[in-house]
């Protein structure tokens, strides 16, 4: 999918230094990559966290009303 985006020159500049890609998409894209690797794992040190109010109804939270 095509993307437009303005980004800092400097800041590409550092990403493709800093990932040793030659182009400022490859670098982009590698890093973007990286980030999305870490998510599961943050994801995962949520289970079990949440607590829930006995009686709870998220349905009527939607309702239009």
């Amino acid at each position: 999918m095509p993307v437009n985006v303005q980004l800092d020159e400097k800041l590409v500049t550092a990403v493709i230094k800093a990932t040793g890609k030659r182009t400022a998409k490859s670098a982009v894209t590698f890093i973007l990559k990286e980030y999305l690797k870490d998510k599961p794992a943050q994801i995962k040190t949520l289970f079990g966290t949440i607590e829930y109010e006995d009686g709870y109804d998220y349905k009527k939270q939607r309702s239009i009303k």
